[in-house]
Order: structure tokens, then C-alpha cells, then sequence
């Protein structure tokens, strides 16, 4: 059963505890589980553009066209060479679940992995991460697994972001020596329902899924001063000095349905100029 950030947080210390003495991995998504970054794909139609975020995607997959042009550049999805765009350094942190990672960091006698879209060089990822969140010592860049590369899917899985998951999470059990549990953490409910079911079998390792709510999202970019507005309006921020066109209208249509608030008022609102960041780093579209 998927278990909602709150009701496992007067239980953390006891599971950590729990480690001691056993072999355990803990499992974290990047986007959203531990991070809030500025980066967005950037979609063309009939020559016009929309940012889509990662945490808005699955509200608005019913408004993009399957004919679109998709740009990774922007969001790190594509990049094994560093981070032009500075979205780790950048990014808004989700302290609920980094400081359960920095608790995990800190014992001898469990491994921490990352599972993410990012084709990022995984030792370079591994260091940006400890000097980011602060880590006692880095994740072992073998524990770091993009599950949306050509090699991924040519020789491990092609299908949904949930099947790739759940594959990765096999080639990590073997890398860490098959431990005897395993805590995964992302923050997409299909996912973790997905990972269950594969790893329902009796053979596998006893995993546990934890579910980090949106919320958390939120919380992150309101601790950065971010307006989460900046972030997930699909308008491309070098054109908002303009009226959105109609690709942008018809996300921000599909956005009116959603069941979060936050996400309703950009069906409505328009966006701000985009946030500043520091001169080290450049705004993504």
C-alpha cells in the first residue's frame, strides 16, 4: 500500500532504526520527490510553443497534440554533459524527503539510488546532488539510473514511465546486492502502484512506496520565493510579454479541470516575468 508523506513521519526514525543490520536501499525520483526545478520540455505545433513542466504533464497530456515537436534541452531530459541551465543548483528543495535522504546518507549500512528522466553523467549528477542537498557522502553514481535514454530503452524497457521504473528498480536491486527492503519514493501514484504490483512477487525484495503529495511542491517553491505560477505556466516566459496563442490556451483548458487549485488558477491567470535567477545560470524558455 502506498503511504501518504504524513502518515510516515512519526514512523522515520523507527524505519531508519529498522536498517540497522539489514540490507536496505532507498529509492528517490528527482522531479518533484526531491527537487522543484525551473525546467520545463518545450512542444511546438503549427509554429507555436508551450512549456510543460514534469509536475504538470499528466494534467494536461489530454491537450498535446501527438503531431507536437518536443525540445528536451530545457529540462535537462537530454543533457549528459553538465547543466547549462543550472536546474539542479537552481532547483526549489522538497526538505521532507531530502532530510530523509541526508538521514540515509549519513549510516554505513544503507544505500541510497535515484531514479530519474535526467540523462545526466551519473558521477557528475551523484556530486551536484551531495553539494546540493548536502549529503554526508555522494550517491554512488552506479545507483543513479535515467530511465529515459536511448540505451535504457534499447536494451532494458520502451514502455510507460511506470514499466521503466519498475525495470530500473530491478538493475538497482542487483547493484546494491540485493537487498532485503527497499523504500521507494515518487511523487506519481501510478508509478509507485506499478513498482508494487512488480514487485509483488514473493521472491523479489519487500518494498515499500511512498507517495510525495504535490503539496510538498508547493511548499518548496513557496520556501524559495518562487511563484509556482512562473513554474508551471505552459506559456514559454520569452513570450509573455504576448497574449497566449492557442496551444497555450488549450493546456491551460485542460489545466481548468484539475482537482488542484493551484494548477485551476493557471487556466485563468496569466503568467509573471520569469523569476531571476542567479547570473550563473539562464532562465530556461
Amino acid at each position: 500500500m502506498v503511504a501518504a508523506p504524513d502518515e510516515e513521519e512519526k514512523s522515520w526514525a523507527s524505519m531508519v532504526s529498522c536498517s540497522r543490520g539489514t540490507a536496505s536501499l532507498w529509492v528517490f525520483d528527482l522531479d518533484g520527490t526531491l527537487l522543484v526545478s525551473h525546467g520545463r520540455e518545450i512542444i511546438e505545433v503549427a509554429g507555436m510553443r508551450a512549456g510543460i513542466h514534469p509536475l504538470i504533464e499528466a494534467h494536461v497530456s489530454c491537450a498535446l497534440p501527438r503531431e507536437r515537436r518536443s525540445d528536451y534541452r530545457y529540462c535537462g531530459e537530454e543533457d549528459a554533459h553538465g547543466d547549462p541551465h543550472g536546474l539542479i543548483m537552481t532547483a526549489a528543495v522538497i526538505e521532507p524527503v531530502a532530510s530523509k535522504l541526508r538521514a540515509v546518507m549519513g549510516q554505513s549500512d544503507a544505500e541510497a539510488a535515484i531514479l530519474t528522466a535526467r540523462a545526466h553523467d551519473p558521477t557528475w549528477l551523484s556530486e551536484e546532488l551531495a553539494a546540493k542537498l548536502q549529503l554526508a557522502r555522494p550517491i554512488r553514481p552506479d545507483l543513479i539510473q535515467c530511465v529515459y535514454s536511448n540505451d535504457f530503452e534499447e536494451n532494458v524497457c520502451r514502455g510507460s514511465t511506470a514499466e521503466r521504473k519498475a525495470a530500473a528498480l530491478d538493475i538497482l536491486v542487483r547493484r546494491a546486492g540485493t537487498p532485503r527492503t527497499i523504500h521507494f519514493f515518487d511523487d506519481v501514484k501510478t508509478n509507485l502502484e506499478c513498482v508494487e504490483r512488480h514487485f509483488a512477487d514473493p521472491a523479489k525484495p519487500d518494498l515499500r512506496a511512498h507517495l510525495v503529495d504535490f503539496q510538498h511542491s508547493l511548499d518548496a517553491l513557496s520556501a524559495a520565493k518562487i511563484d509556482p505560477a512562473d513554474v508551471f505556466h505552459p506559456q514559454c516566459r520569452d513570450e509573455r510579454k504576448d497574449e497566449p496563442n492557442d496551444l497555450v490556451k488549450a493546456i491551460q483548458g485542460s489545466l481548468s479541470a484539475s482537482k488542484l487549485a493551484v494548477l485551476k488558477k493557471l487556466s485563468m491567470k496569466k503568467p509573471p516575468a520569469a523569476t531571476p535567477l542567479p547570473a550563473a545560470s539562464r532562465v530556461p524558455p
